[in-house]
């Protein structure tokens, strides 16, 4: 999957990322948040960067993934603006700057955007290995991430019949695709 993401042109990145778009403006997914977070798209991943000024409102803010210096694979969600210093991280992955930066817990986000590189229609998802999100979201999931939708945002080929779940793996509650939206568990 990986593989076929990294041979698509930056034009079918384009579309594919522009369908996701359009999906998500005609479902009013975005319609009563507030705190969203999204993601630097690596690895042929869809890109949701043009989310923040596509689907801007007054009260809503953007929030992007920054790994924790504990060393432990928890990420915080920095908030993200035009005037956000972006630092790679030790994958190379832009992220915030920890300097002036202001952060929320995965919990206190309303949408939580994710990438990954293979799901299926049951919201099971394969992510890059690291199990970055699976333990942020464990840990959030303590303080109570019932009011958080995950969704998944993948290329259509990405979707696999079935993946089995690990013990710690975190479902999604909703995926969309360049060419549609599949509805896990509505909250």
């Amino acid at each position: 999957m990986r593989d076929r993401r990294r041979a698509m042109s930056s034009k079918q990145q384009d579309a594919a990322a522009q369908g996701v778009l359009k999906t998500i403006a005609e479902q009013k997914v975005l319609r009563s948040t507030r705190r969203v977070a999204i993601y630097f798209a690596n690895d042929g991943e869809i890109n949701p960067l043009e989310m923040p000024k596509l689907f801007s409102a007054r009260n809503r803010k953007w929030y992007l993934p920054r790994l924790r210096k504990s060393g432990k694979k928890i990420m915080d969600f920095a908030l993200f603006t035009k005037e956000t210093k972006m630092v790679a991280n030790k994958f190379g992955i832009p992220e915030p700057s920890s300097e002036n930066c202001e952060y929320e817990l995965a919990s206190k986000m309303d949408i939580i955007f994710i990438p990954l590189v293979s799901f299926d229609r049951n919201g099971n998802r394969l992510g890059m290995g690291g199990g970055y999100y699976d333990s942020t979201l464990t840990e959030s999931s303590r303080g109570g991430l019932s009011g958080t939708m995950l969704i998944g945002l993948a290329h259509h080929f990405q979707e696999k019949h079935r993946i089995r779940p690990r013990s710690w793996d975190i479902k999604l509650d909703m995926i969309i695709t360049d060419r549609e939206l599949i509805c896990v568990k509505p909250k």
